[in-house]
């Protein structure tokens, strides 16, 4: 799913988006960096046994979110530290400034919404 190019900027509804296929990781990569900026997440398979998923979401405001997926259907306390704990580790891997940890949700669509997002209950910031 891609964000269409006119879509509201508050809004993010399914109507905001349009499907577009991913070729391959390159092509995806070399969409995300094509302008105008439109918002998108590639989900990969993670080589972790531990981990879900890797998600790199492009924003619309030339920001790269880095996200890791932790399945947590059970809900156990060790997996919030983990989360928090891989989180810690991007940050200081890549120099990151923000940090979030979220909860059955996609990664922000702009840094506006990045920094809005913890207020929503779901959510834990952890830098800023």
């Amino acid at each position: 799913m891609i964000r269409k190019l006119d879509a509201p900027a508050n809004s993010d509804g399914e109507q905001d988006y349009e499907w577009e296929p991913a070729l391959t990781l390159s092509h995806a990569v070399r969409r995300g960096l094509e302008y105008p900026r439109r918002s998108f997440n590639l989900y990969l398979k993670a080589k972790q046994q531990d981990l879900d998923q890797a998600i790199l979401g492009f924003t619309t405001d030339d920001r790269l979110v880095l996200g890791l997926s932790i399945d947590d259907a059970e809900e156990r306390p060790e997996n919030l530290e983990r989360a928090k704990e891989l989180l810690s580790l991007l940050a200081e891997e890549y120099g990151c400034h923000r940090g979030l940890i979220l909860v059955e949700q996609p990664p922000p669509n702009s840094e506006e919404m990045f920094v809005r997002q913890p207020d929503d209950p779901h959510s834990i910031c952890l830098y800023s």
